[in-house]
C-alpha cells in the first residue's frame, strides 16, 4: 500500500466519525426541540366555554402559544375540532350583545370560512381577543414567547392586545 493511502485512510475515517457525531448532535437537538414544543403546547394560555343554558352542549375555546383551538359539541359524543395557527389568523372580531359575545376568527388560508364560537361571557371574548392580538403582534415582531412563563406571558399579551387594538 502506498504511503499516501495510509495517510488518507485515517483522515477519511476521522471525517466519517465527525459526520456521524454531527448527525448525532443534530438528532439530539431536534429531539430536544420536539420535547420543548410538546411541553409548551400543554400550557394553555386561555380556556373558555360557551354559556350552558344557551348552548346545551358547550363548546370550548383554547388559546395556546402556537394556535387557537375551537372544539364544538353537537350532541353527547359528537364533536368537531378546528385549530388555526396564530401566524395564519387574518382577523379577530368580537360581536357583543347585551350579556354575551361571539368570537369570530378569520383564517388567512380560508378567509371565506370564518370560525365563530359563542355565546361566551363578554369578558372571556374580550380577553381571548386581546391575548390573540398580543400573540399576533409578538409573532409579527419576531418575539420568542416560548421562554416566558405562562403566568407572566398572559398579562403582557393582554396589555399589548388592549393597547394596539383599541
Amino acid at each position: 500500500m502506498p504511503d499516501n493511502a495510509r495517510i488518507l485512510l485515517p483522515t477519511a475515517m476521522m471525517a466519517t466519525a465527525r459526520d456521524e457525531q454531527a448527525q448525532s448532535t443534530k438528532a439530539q437537538s431536534s429531539a430536544k426541540k420536539l420535547d420543548d414544543l410538546a411541553y409548551l403546547d400543554d400550557k394553555a394560555l386561555f380556556v373558555s366555554t360557551t354559556v350552558f343554558p344557551l348552548d346545551l352542549f358547550p363548546d370550548v375555546l383554547t388559546v395556546d402559544r402556537n394556535k387557537i383551538t375551537i372544539s364544538k359539541r353537537y350532541f353527547l359524543s359528537t364533536r368537531t375540532t378546528q385549530s388555526i395557527m396564530i401566524k395564519d389568523i387574518m382577523t379577530i372580531v368580537v360581536q357583543e350583545a347585551f350579556l354575551f359575545a361571539t368570537l369570530v376568527v378569520v383564517d388567512r388560508l380560508l378567509p371565506h370560512q370564518a370560525i365563530k364560537i359563542g355565546p361566551l361571557p363578554k369578558g372571556d371574548a374580550r380577553k381571548a381577543r386581546w391575548i390573540l392580538e398580543g400573540l399576533l403582534i409578538s409573532d409579527k415582531e419576531k418575539i420568542d414567547c416560548s421562554k416566558i412563563p405562562t403566568d407572566e406571558l398572559v398579562p403582557r399579551l393582554e396589555q399589548i392586545g388592549k393597547t394596539k387594538t383599541t
